[in-house]
């Protein structure tokens, strides 16, 4: 498990879903922004959204690090067959090597994201990767 306690108290700007790639947009506490970038996401679950939306804890973990309940909140799991249906939903990340990105909140959203991939960026790196991107986009 990855800590990213530097985004304590910081702010969940918003979220930015194109295809399979999900954008998280993060403030720290002094104001500078950051972008969680998770690729070939399989399940996200984000809300509620609220003005503001104050960070308690922002972690990323490894497939051996995710949990049951990270599987039953994702999915939505409730009732009898919940059981075998979390454990072969887990067993499938684990198998996968997939990964999460979950932020709490203090106030507002909070956010769980089971991906391929999950990668940090300073905003203005992130800025100049998708600009390229977003401008290849608007010519088609």
């Amino acid at each position: 498990m990855r800590k990213h306690s530097q985004f304590h108290d910081g702010y969940l700007d918003g979220l930015w879903i194109e295809n399979k790639t999900v954008h998280v947009l993060v403030r720290m506490l002094d104001k500078m922004s950051f972008t969680f970038v998770a690729t070939d996401v399989v399940r996200l679950n984000a809300g509620p959204f609220r003005e503001g939306n104050i960070i308690l804890d922002a972690v990323t973990r490894e497939q051996e690090e995710i949990s049951l309940e990270d599987i039953m909140e994702l999915y939505e799991i409730t009732g009898d067959t919940r059981e075998t249906r979390v454990g072969r939903l887990l067993a499938e990340a684990r198998r996968e090597e997939l990964k999460i990105l979950d932020i709490s909140s203090s106030y507002g959203a909070s956010l769980l994201i089971l991906a391929r991939s999950i990668d940090m960026l300073a905003r203005g790196k992130w800025a100049r990767r998708y600009s390229m991107f977003l401008a290849k986009q608007n010519e088609d």
